[in-house]
């Protein structure tokens, strides 16, 4: 028998690895575990004598105040070192998930409450599930610790999460994960499915291989994560449906900053300043993504296959702002901006491109080589008359950002410039609907010039 699916862990860098880390959601007692030091211990723990589940000490009378906790049991002849739940209490024996050694031993160490000290004692102890926290702080590791969860999230079976805050759970606060030493190792790495990861910076310290966030499970999530420093990759993502929301990825090596396959999503994520590609997508999405200033011969975005690219920006990159590869390039690409790229602005691998994909509504700016290449909708579809591939290109004069040099992605309203990018992308009309939409290109989209009220609130008016 393992601990309960419930569970949930708090670890923090004042905490203790032999403390108990840990208290079950929603149960009776007190929660001990988001604090520093453990709230009981001793050596003094009794296994009784007909019930190895139930145990008592000689210094603490347990209560119900401790039912939901863990108790951390480290040494003690006759005792099975490991963390266990304090399911129910009654007359001072508190009686455990599952039985703790032999019956009748003494002189058990252990720790009720208190939070862990590392990372790594949380994936030591956790069950799919498991929610585990993670407070403000610095957290270095010298190996790969991986995270797992058994199946895809459902009504049945949650997600395994590790979440990190500031000062209170939820407050989206950003601790640091950072390899102190080793080489190929990864920040934080899942293999297997519904594996979540929210609220941390991701730090490679530039070692030898290193790695942000590598997942390939699938049914992942991966949100407020900032990756940087790392030699290779910055966020891998090869497994089915997995998702990377509001990431940022900078500093890292010639590999590219984000991968993503097999249906993963990129949705509002940031890649700039990497010596390899932005994103690189076979059979995956980006939406609302900014590649920026990715510089040698890197491309704001690589494309195999079957992949989706609407409402991003690629700026100012080494090599072109959008490169498909040779691979199945049936693609959709829409609503982009490709400004200022040192290739062209969007570059097929072969000609007859068009006749696999979708384009519509991208605009293009001052890319040195020229807007595009091998786009073959001059003489007809691979050269066969009668077939034409129709796109609307929409040519800049100018550039559209309010400041792209210090991350504003902002739309200007410069003739030619900003103001030819608002209000025409898609989509503009759906088919049998009624009605009229004027989304602006790029990721943001810009204010009304005349804002409507509020609707009046009839709470407390």
């Amino acid at each position: 028998m393992a601990l309960s699916a419930n569970m949930v862990w708090e670890v923090r860098t004042t905490g203790s690895d032999n403390n108990g880390g840990a208290f079950k959601a929603a149960a009776t007692g007190t929660d001990y575990s988001q604090q520093d030091t453990a709230q009981n211990s001793g050596t003094d723990l009794i296994i009784d004598g007909t019930l190895n589940t139930k145990v008592t000490a000689t210094g603490y009378n347990f209560a119900s105040t401790d039912v939901g906790n863990t108790i951390r049991v480290t040494a003690g002849t006759g005792f099975t070192v490991g963390t266990y739940e304090i399911v129910s209490v009654a007359a001072n024996a508190a009686t455990l998930d599952r039985a703790i050694g032999t019956l009748g031993s003494t002189g058990g160490t252990w720790k009720e409450g208190g939070a862990l000290l590392t990372i790594g004692a949380g994936a030591g102890l956790y069950v799919a599930g498991n929610v585990i926290f993670v407070k403000s702080g610095t957290y270095g590791i010298t190996a790969t610790i991986y995270w797992y969860n058994g199946n895809q999230p459902s009504a049945t079976q949650m997600p395994t999460r590790l979440i990190g805050y500031t000062t209170t759970r939820g407050d989206g606060g950003r601790p640091t994960i950072q390899i102190s030493s080793g080489s190929n190792v990864r920040c934080l790495s899942s293999s297997g499915p519904g594996v979540w990861f929210e609220n941390f910076i991701l730090d490679g310290n530039n070692q030898t291989g290193s790695w942000g966030l590598f997942s390939n499970g699938g049914f992942g999530r991966y949100r407020n994560v900032w990756v940087k420093n790392c030699t290779t990759y910055g966020i891998g993502a090869n497994g089915e449906a997995d998702r990377a929301i509001d990431c940022e990825v900078s500093g890292c090596g010639a590999a590219s900053a984000v991968v993503l396959g097999q249906t993963a999503r990129a949705i509002r994520c940031y890649a700039h300043d990497n010596t390899g590609n932005g994103f690189s997508l076979d059979r995956a999405h980006a939406i609302y993504c900014i590649a920026d200033t990715n510089t040698g011969a890197s491309h704001g975005f690589y494309i195999d296959g079957r992949s989706t690219l609407r409402s991003c920006v690629a700026y100012g990159n080494g090599g072109d702002g959008v490169r498909i590869g040779a691979y199945e390039p049936q693609f959709v690409m829409e609503n982009m901006i490709l400004v200022n790229n040192g290739g062209y602005g969007f570059k097929s691998a072969t000609a007859g491109t068009p006749a696999l994909s979708h384009q519509d509504g991208n605009a293009f700016y001052n890319n040195t080589s020229g807007a595009r290449l091998n786009m073959d909708d001059t003489t007809g579809v691979n050269g066969v008359t009668g077939v034409t591939y129709t796109r609307t290109d929409i040519t800049l004069t100018g550039d559209p950002f309010t400041n792209a040099a210090a991350g504003d992605f902002t739309l200007n309203n410069t003739a030619g410039a900003g103001a030819a990018c608002r209000s025409v992308g898609r989509p503009a009309s759906l088919p049998g609907v009624t009605g009229t939409g004027y989304p602006d290109l790029g990721v943001f989209q810009s204010q009304p010039a005349v804002m409507m009220p509020r609707a009046r609130s009839y709470l407390g008016v």
